[in-house]
């Protein structure tokens, strides 16, 4: 899909830190393809690595900017790690969208 020029001044992310959750498919590797477009590096992450890495390999052969870190983001651990590495690899983090479906099944009580 290409971005209508006037919208993608308008809406540029040039210069901006992206991570994106549940990047290896779906909703979550369009979202990182768009976000790459308007000039967003991103940073890639999914439980599914090799998944997420297909994803790189789109956004890298549209002359985009990518990364994968294989994350659970049920893990609080492994999602602290994936924003230190978005701050290590680019600098900086300007933008988290939590795409990931993660299920917690707890008592209510």
């Amino acid at each position: 899909m290409e971005l209508n020029p006037e919208l993608a001044a308008r809406f540029s992310l040039e210069g901006r830190v992206a991570v994106i959750t549940g990047a290896a498919s779906g909703f979550g590797a369009e979202a990182s393809r768009l976000f790459a477009r308007a000039g967003a590096r991103v940073v890639l992450a999914d439980i599914n690595a090799a998944g997420a890495e297909a994803t790189a390999a789109q956004v890298r052969e549209a002359a985009g900017e990518a990364v994968v870190v294989p994350t659970d983001t049920a893990n609080r651990d492994q999602v602290e790690a994936l924003a230190d590495a978005a701050v290590k690899a680019f600098g900086g983090l300007d933008i988290w969208l939590n795409i990931a479906g993660v299920s917690v099944w707890k008592p209510l009580l």
